[in-house]
């Protein structure tokens, strides 16, 4: 089986800087590829109704199941300022393949599970911030936009916690099998931002969480995926394969041309 895995599609915000081709560019890779299924590691757009019309579309046009998390834009309520996190979470559980809903059987003893994660400051400078510090969401100006967009009712522990018990319990009941784990944020800390740095010692706190990484290794997890951070790059740490495969925003890309990125963005895991 081939499994593709991207994150970070950004599609409205990429449209902005008039890049109105990525999904068209990911549909013929997906054939290109020849791929069984793709699993997208969240923030294809910043409207759920968007993100979810997207992978139906994939799933229409290809015939071929599109796993995905949620990623923090996919929650933003711009534009659905009415709407609490907790609902934009639940209309993306609408789809059977958000894997939200639970681990998704992909044969041959493989199970692919997992949800966006959350983070818990555990990768901000602590010799320099305080956890009051991390928790405002605003340094020198700038303000991490979680803060304005997202309202769990709860802080940002209290949700990591939520999904850190959740992926405890999921990785625990399929510990037999060969398993791929994908968050939205970050599960390896080498996929922060190198430190120190003026800004990222701050805002690196918002990328994810060490508590992943322990739990992925201690559960001899094969495959780890993410996003957010909007780098490619894969580490091999003790069993597993941590990969990032971030599309990200048009105006980090390193060429003019969508196919280019799409293709280095777009990693292919041969699962046997």
């Amino acid at each position: 089986m081939k499994l593709g895995f991207i994150a970070d599609l950004h599609l409205d915000i990429n449209e902005k800087r008039r890049r109105t081709d990525i999904l068209e560019v990911l549909l013929e890779q997906t054939k290109e590829q020849k791929l069984d299924a793709l699993c997208i590691g969240g923030d294809v757009s910043n409207d759920y109704r968007r993100t979810l019309a997207a992978v139906e579309q994939i799933e229409h046009e290809r015939n071929i199941p599109c796993y995905f998390v949620a990623g923090n834009h996919d929650l933003w309520n711009i534009q659905h300022p009415n709407k609490n996190t907790w609902e934009i979470y639940n209309e993306l559980k609408r789809h059977p393949r958000n894997l939200a809903n639970g681990s998704q059987d992909l044969g041959n003893n493989w199970t692919l599970l997992g949800d966006i994660g959350w983070y818990d400051f555990s990768f901000g400078s602590k010799s320099k911030y305080t956890f009051a510090e991390f928790n405002q969401m605003k340094m020198k100006g700038s303000t991490w936009q979680d803060k304005e967009y997202t309202d769990w009712a709860v802080n940002s522990l209290e949700v990591h916690e939520l999904f850190m018990k959740k992926f405890k319990e999921q990785l625990r009941e399929h510990r037999h099998e060969k398993v791929i784990f994908c968050s939205h944020v970050v599960s390896h800390e080498k996929f922060t931002v190198p430190t120190p740095h003026r800004i990222w010692d701050y805002f690196n706190a918002y990328l994810g969480s060490k508590d992943y990484e322990q739990l992925i290794k201690s559960e001899k997890v094969q495959y780890a995926l993410c996003g957010h951070v909007h780098f490619r790059k894969t580490v091999h740490s003790s069993e597993t394969e941590f990969i990032c495969s971030s599309l990200g925003y048009a105006n980090q890309w390193r060429t003019p041309s969508t196919k280019d990125e799409v293709q280095h963005a777009l990693t292919v895991l041969h699962l046997e």
